[in-house]
Formats: structure tokens, C-alpha cells, sequence
């Protein structure tokens, strides 16, 4: 953990110094104990800066962080929603699509335990360097807003670390001396200290009243993944009781047209993050691999000669392995691609498809992906965390276990609505009404974040479901999990172990 300490420090003051007046870069990182009021929390611009560099850190398109798109990918991968195209060229992915990675996996390292720990270092720097700080000219309200962000997005970024790792360890310190030494922690006392963090920090962002804005954490945004780390924690009533919060609060609404909602003009986005408009890099994990870069319906149109032209024998293969861009890298599951209702709308806006020839070994398979973040000629700046649909799904499966089954039907079908599916739904009783939010979810949800695969782990489900996949043969408890990477148990042997 030495390196993502040594590689935070810098890119905290290095994005700081990027954004200073006089745009100098810092030269040499100083040691952490220095980022004290006088380097950087002595005024309020000052410390607004350092809350730029907290929210660049996640979409860092240098470290391929998991905020990023990783989340999705790894997430999606492991669980029952994504398929791996070339199982040689992302040999890697292949890995973590078969739940068979190996410690030494390079991918998950990078993309999922390195970035957040670094975002978790760049947040606790940030609450150190305000506990630290006597400047008179740093003011009451600022200290409020620096201690909200930075509690929110650790609770952030830990609930991802341990949905996929399950035991990690837990930091809450920016001293190196104190970071080199942690066991893990059991993912329970994980889950209560980000309980902990949102619950503080909703009491910051109120007391730094700040106006709410999708673009950055809110009171909202702190109570929407509140109330799913209650959801998690089997916690029903304080699960509803947050999400109820969000969905009343007025800032919210979901929008009819599902074009628009992972945009930036979105009504239900609670949280997004934005691009670093500096970034080389134009597209998101969702467009680069989930995407081809221009869909077969966008390079040979409407024309079903013309499709019948590229699907033949002399043609295809060329367009599939990628001449033209028309071929995702990852792909949606045909168990996920083809289980969409006929009228769900959401099948037809956020799923789309490439067709294959009729001849073996193709037979008309449709090659499914993800269109929430459509890929051809779009360059999206706004990534969606966390959307109204979620609460009201939250909600709908905590009455459920409450035994609130009216109460559960109602904000099933308001989802469904959306949807286009306003057929009225019949939930003979609880366990039905738990069936059908999972099965919501399934499809709302879908590629967006590793919410299905922790959904299959937190209800018992995921041996069940994955071991129907003939590609995870032999999954067991212990794959379903992912490993702490070897190079982090090499420096500390006390994070090895189950």
C-alpha cells in the first residue's frame, strides 16, 4: 500500500497545484504530515481545491479508476450480465468472468484496489488536514463541506472495496506508520463504519447548507447510499426510511424518456461524476468496452440489403473482429439479452444488439450490449452513480421484508411504469413480492455498477445462479469473492488469509 500512498500524495497536490493561480506543478510531493493548514488548508479556495482534486481522483482515466466504469465492468463480469468477446486478448477479464482470478491479476489490482484506495488516502488527507488546520481564515462552513465530501466519498469507495473483497482493510488515517500495519476488517464492521461516515456526513452537508447538485455529494446523495448500506445490512426500516427521504425530497423526478436518464440534463440522477475535461481519454469504461465504437445499426443504417451484404461468409468476420468498429469488446449475456419483456422499453433504449450471419458457428446470434452510454459519435461528460429508480426499488424490498406488500407493489409498478409495463403486477405474498424486486433490479439495473452481483451475494443467491453458467464450472464461496491482490499481501502478510 507504500505506492498508492507515495502516487496519492502526489496527485493530490499535483491537481492542487494544477488549479492554484499561478498554475505552478509541484515538483516533489511533500510528505503527508505537511499537508497541514499552512500547505493547503489555510483559506477557502484552498481547501476547494483540494475538493476538486477528492472528485477528479475518481475519474482518473490515468489510473483507470473503478469509478470509472471498472465497477461496471468487474461487477458485471463476475456475475451473470457480461460476457467476454476475445477471452485472449482480455485474458485478464477472462479471469474474473469465469470467478476464477488469480491474485497476481493485474486488472483488479489497478482498476478496483488501487483507485479507491487512493481516492479513500486523498479523503482522509483532506479530514487530517482540516482536524490539523487553526487558520482563522479557513471558515466554519468550509470545514463542513471538506469534512462531508471527503466522509461521503470514503463510505463510497469503501462500500465497493468490500463488495468486492468482502474482508479489507479499513483506513481512517493519511499516516503511513498507521496504514502499513491493518488486518482486515470483517465486512460487517465495514458496513458500520460507513454508516457511521454517511450518517456524519449527512449532518455536515446540512450544516454547511451547500445547494444540492448531482454533480458533487449531497445530504441526498450521503441518504441514497445510506439507505442502501441498510438494505445490505438487513436494517428494513432505516433502509425505507432513507430512501423515503430521497424519493420525497423533491429534487428528484424519474424521467419518461430513458434517453435522457445518464445524461447530464437527467431529472433522477443523485450523484454523477463528471469527466476531467483535461482527460485524452474521451470515453467511459461503459462506451470503451461495453460499446462498440459504432454499433452495426449506425455504420450500415436501416437497410436490410446492406445488412445482408456484411453478413456473409467474405464479409463478417472482418466487421466482427473490429474492422469497422461494430464490435463490443464486452458483451451482455444472452441469459440477460433475451430475458427483457417484450414491451420493456428499457430492452430497446438501454439494450441494443449486432445481428451475426444465419451459417454455423453464428447460427443469427444477436451480439447484446449496453447502450445506457451510447458509444457512436458521442462523448459523454456526466457518469451516473446513483438514480431515484434505485430508492424506489430499495424501498419496494424493504416492505417487502416488512411484509408491506401493498406498499412494495406500488413502487414496483411506479418502475414499471417508466418502463413502458403497466400491466398491473399480482404479488400473492412477501416472498413473491422479494422475487419480483430482484428480478426489477435485474433490469433496471443492469450494467450499472456491480449492482447484480451483489445483489446474487447479499441474498444468498450468486453459487445458485452463476453455477448455471457452464463457463464458472466449480465456482464456490471463496471465487465469488475477489482476492486481495499479491502484491499488497507480499507487503503485508497480515491481509492474507481467507
Amino acid at each position: 500500500m507504500k505506492k498508492i500512498i507515495l502516487n496519492t500524495i502526489g496527485l493530490l497536490l499535483l491537481i492542487m497545484g494544477v488549479f492554484s493561480s499561478c498554475k505552478k506543478l509541484v515538483d516533489i510531493p511533500d510528505p503527508i504530515d505537511t499537508l497541514t493548514d499552512e500547505k493547503v488548508f489555510k483559506t477557502d479556495p484552498q481547501a476547494d481545491q483540494s475538493i476538486a482534486a477528492l472528485y477528479l481522483s475518481m475519474m482518473s482515466t490515468s489510473d483507470f479508476s473503478f469509478s470509472f466504469g471498472y465497477a461496471t465492468l468487474h461487477g458485471g463480469l463476475a456475475a451473470d450480465e457480461l460476457t467476454v468477446l476475445d477471452p485472449i486478448i482480455n485474458f485478464e477479464y477472462y479471469q474474473v468472468y469465469k470467478n476464477d482470478i488469480q491474485p497476481e491479476n493485474g486488472k483488479s489490482f489497478a482498476e478496483l484496489w488501487t483507485s479507491a484506495y487512493k481516492t479513500i488516502y486523498i479523503a482522509n488527507a483532506i479530514l487530517d488536514g482540516e482536524a490539523a488546520s487553526v487558520s482563522s481564515q479557513l471558515t466554519a462552513k468550509k470545514r463542513e463541506e471538506l469534512k462531508a465530501h471527503a466522509k461521503f466519498i470514503r463510505a463510497f469507495c469503501l462500500f465497493y472495496l468490500t463488495g468486492f473483497y468482502e474482508k479489507i482493510p479499513l483506513t481512517k488515517s493519511s499516516k503511513y506508520n498507521q496504514l502499513i500495519s491493518l488486518s482486515k476488517s470483517s465486512q460487517e464492521e465495514v458496513y458500520q463504519s460507513i454508516s457511521v461516515d454517511l450518517e456524519e456526513a449527512i449532518q455536515h452537508y446540512r450544516a454547511a447548507n451547500l445547494i444540492t447538485s448531482a454533480s458533487k455529494g449531497s445530504s441526498f446523495a450521503a441518504e441514497a447510499l445510506l439507505a442502501r448500506v441498510y438494505l445490505y445490512q438487513k436494517n428494513w426500516d432505516k433502509a425505507k426510511l432513507h430512501a423515503t427521504n430521497v424519493i420525497n425530497s423533491g429534487h428528484y423526478i424519474l424521467d419518461i424518456n430513458l434517453r435522457n436518464t445518464f445524461t447530464k440534463n437527467s431529472t433522477e440522477g443523485i450523484f454523477n461524476l463528471k469527466k476531467d475535461p483535461t482527460s485524452l481519454i474521451d470515453k467511459f469504461t461503459d462506451t470503451h468496452f461495453l460499446s462498440p465504437l459504432i454499433p452495426f445499426y449506425a455504420a450500415f443504417g436501416d437497410d436490410p440489403m446492406i445488412w445482408d451484404m456484411f453478413l456473409t461468409p467474405d464479409m463478417y468476420d472482418d466487421a466482427f473482429m473490429g474492422f469497422f468498429g461494430t464490435a463490443p469488446q464486452i458483451e451482455v449475456s444472452q441469459s440477460l439479452g433475451g430475458a427483457f419483456e417484450s414491451n420493456d422499453k428499457r430492452g430497446k433504449v438501454w439494450l441494443n444488439y449486432n445481428p451475426t450471419p444465419t451459417y454455423a458457428p453464428y447460427t443469427g446470434r444477436k451480439v447484446y450490449f449496453s447502450d445506457k452510454y451510447p458509444a457512436a459519435n458521442v462523448s459523454p461528460d456526466t457518469y451516473n452513480v446513483m438514480r431515484l429508480a434505485e430508492m424506489y426499488l430499495i424501498r419496494a424490498e424493504a416492505n417487502a421484508h416488512l411484509d408491506l406488500v401493498d406498499l412494495a407493489k406500488a413502487d414496483l409498478q411506479v418502475v414499471r411504469n417508466r418502463a413502458g409495463l403497466t400491466n398491473a403486477i399480482s404479488l400473492a405474498d412477501k416472498n413473491a413480492a422479494l422475487e419480483a424486486v430482484a428480478n426489477e433490479r435485474r433490469f433496471e439495473l443492469f450494467a450499472e455498477w456491480g449492482h447484480r452481483l451483489f445483489d446474487l451475494k447479499r441474498t444468498g443467491k450468486a453459487l445458485g445462479v452463476l453455477s448455471q453458467n457452464p463457463d464458472k464450472v466449480g465456482i464456490n464461496a471463496k471465487r465469488i469473492k475477489f482476492p486481495i491482490p499479491s502484491t499488497e499481501v507480499a507487503r503485508n502478510p497480515r491481509l492474507g488469509g481467507d
